[in-house]
């Protein structure tokens, strides 16, 4: 009859014997004698806190020796490691109720750095801080909202990237980063945080376009920004492991700025907080060893996502109806103030409008090779 077999181990037996029981039967063996006896063991008891070991199967055809105890250890499963969670991404789409803030810090530019004029402009300190909504939704799947609330929020592709009647924003999305030398894959997913259309107005300061790879990947950065003037600048932006991007100023924005120095940008897209942070320096350079060097403007955004269900819709637009038509009244009630301060208004160079783009080509295979510049939304 095959037997199963359990090594025990005695600790501080006399003599250091090792004992193995075996069935009823038992075999010692001392530290100062080579042979090995059998002795009767019968009744031995199970030694407390040993057990027993399940599932590991006799091996065909193999009987069990008599007195010969069974060695085969117990088959040990490796701890499975939890899994990272995927990226943290919020729900869409979903409103971003948060607060916008402007801060013009009271310094003199670098020499050169300023227009004449700019000298008095850039001691005047200015700052504000006002409670704006945004949206943050999926470009291929915009939404559409119920009919008494679609006066006051509604999406067009023709707000953003210069895209013509009938062109989708996917479409203006692959052109941008085509200019830029990159590719918008299949399976790549656009989320945009954007301000809505009411009453058929719309005036947003910074649109964001996220462009999201399949595996999580930050593929870049669309920074869209607008001017009172009805003119658009697209900056495509590569994001280091930070969520941050260095970009120098090639847009006409306040009429008390002149088209220069740089920008740096930082971005956070989680579902705890979307936030923006943009900084602007005078000069032609940012030094990123610089981290303590305080920036002539700064302007951020930061709000906390929250499902766009009809009922939240409802009460967010009752709760803060307008906001386009309230954004540009603002705009220009900070620009009066600071023109009352006698600030020098630059001049700015004409545009020429942004009109339909020719069509979007077929996309062609996405390279071998990704850019390294490739990194998590940061959380």
């Amino acid at each position: 009859m095959r037997r199963r077999s359990v090594i025990r181990a005695l600790a501080g037996a006399p003599g250091h014997e090792a004992v193995a029981v075996a069935g009823g039967r038992a075999s010692t063996s001392d530290a100062d004698d080579d042979k090995a006896r059998t002795v009767d063991a019968p009744g031995a008891p199970d030694l407390p806190g040993v057990p027993d070991l399940p599932g590991v199967p006799d091996l065909p055809g193999v009987p069990d020796l008599p007195g010969v105890p069974d060695l085969r250890p117990a088959r040990v499963l490796p701890r499975v490691p939890d899994l990272p969670d995927p990226l943290d991404l919020p729900r869409v789409p979903a409103i971003v109720a948060g607060r916008i803030g402007h801060a013009r810090r009271p310094r003199l530019g670098r020499p050169g750095s300023l227009p004449p004029g700019g000298r008095r402009a850039a001691g005047v300190a200015h700052s504000f801080t006002h409670a704006l909504t945004l949206w943050l939704v999926d470009v291929d799947d915009l939404p559409v909202f119920p009919a008494p609330l679609r006066w006051l929020a509604s999406f067009d592709a023709r707000d953003h990237l210069g895209c013509g009647p009938g062109e989708t924003l996917r479409a203006g999305v692959a052109a941008q980063l085509r200019d830029a030398g990159l590719d918008l894959a299949a399976d790549d997913r656009v989320l945009m945080l954007a301000g809505a259309r009411a009453l058929g107005h719309l005036f947003d300061p910074l649109s964001v376009f996220w462009c999201l790879r399949s595996n999580g990947l930050v593929r870049a950065v669309i920074a869209e920004v607008h001017n009172t003037y009805g003119e658009r600048h697209a900056y495509v932006l590569r994001l280091d492991e930070s969520g941050r991007a260095d970009v120098g100023k090639a847009f006409y924005v306040s009429p008390f700025y002149e088209v220069g120095g740089s920008y740096r940008l930082r971005f956070r897209l989680d579902a705890q907080r979307v936030a923006v942070t943009v900084e602007w320096r005078a000069g032609d350079s940012v030094d990123p060893t610089q981290e303590c060097d305080v920036a002539d403007f700064v302007a951020s955004f930061s709000g906390r996502p929250t499902p766009a269900r009809p009922a939240q819709v409802a009460r967010e637009l009752l709760r803060r109806p307008l906001m386009p038509q309230r954004v540009s009244t603002l705009i220009r009630v900070h620009g009066v103030w600071l023109w009352l301060r006698r600030l020098p208004v630059v001049p700015r160079q004409p545009r020429r409008p942004d009109g339909p783009r020719p069509p979007t080509p077929a996309r062609q295979p996405p390279a071998q090779h990704q850019p390294d510049f490739e990194r998590r939304a940061p959380a």
